[in-house]
């Protein structure tokens, strides 16, 4: 069974295949070629052409690997491991202010591509901070299934 997230990433490989087809055609390139992926005749504008093959692979490469995953379905885990209930999932109600900050750190690195480079460098330490301490607490959040152990 194909699953929801597999079927963005396959319908998405399909459009990118279809629009390196295309590209490939009006820029110039010979039908042979493009279909070969270039070996025997020319592709028209290589550039296009290779992005459009490259999102085309990777999209396709993604929906293998959610299909082979499935989707992270509890359900479908649990299966696997031979549980006979669905573990309960916990819900994180704590206040998490790290994505304002990134908000911030990315507007002083927008802001700073035009004003100068120390303010740009300022809002990319900020953005590697927040990916640490974000990562930790998202992390110290999930440690443990006591969620007053997981508040110290």
């Amino acid at each position: 069974m194909i699953t929801k997230g597999s079927r963005f990433f396959f319908g998405f490989a399909a459009l990118a295949y279809v629009g390196a087809i295309v590209y490939g055609l009006s820029t110039g390139g010979h039908v042979f070629g493009v279909f070969s992926l270039g070996y025997k005749e020319s592709v028209g504008e290589h550039l296009g052409y290779a992005v459009l093959l490259g999102a085309a692979a990777v999209s396709a490469f993604l929906g293998f690997f959610t299909v082979a995953l499935r989707d992270a379905d509890p359900e479908a885990e649990a299966q696997v491991v031979h549980l006979e209930h669905v573990p309960p999932a916990e819900s994180i109600n704590r206040t998490n202010f790290w994505p304002i900050v990134a908000a911030f750190s990315l507007g002083a690195m927008a802001i700073g591509l035009v004003v100068g480079s120390p303010l740009f460098v300022a809002g990319a330490i900020g953005l590697g901070i927040v990916v640490i301490e974000w990562g930790i607490r998202n992390w110290a959040d999930r440690r443990t299934g006591d969620p007053e152990v997981n508040r110290e």
